[in-house]
């Protein structure tokens, strides 16, 4: 599963795709960022 929220160190406006720090609290890791405030976080469903 691949989610793309905000980083709330850079941008304080989650506009409703969340922060990352709570994908990650949830077992997401990080695996790309195109863009300072936009990480790309995936979590393995096996």
């Amino acid at each position: 599963m691949e989610v793309y929220p905000l980083d709330d160190s850079v941008s304080p406006s989650a506009t409703s795709t969340g922060y990352a720090t709570t994908f990650a609290a949830a077992g997401f890791v990080e695996v790309a960022r195109r863009s300072p405030e936009r990480p790309i976080m995936r979590y393995s469903l096996r």
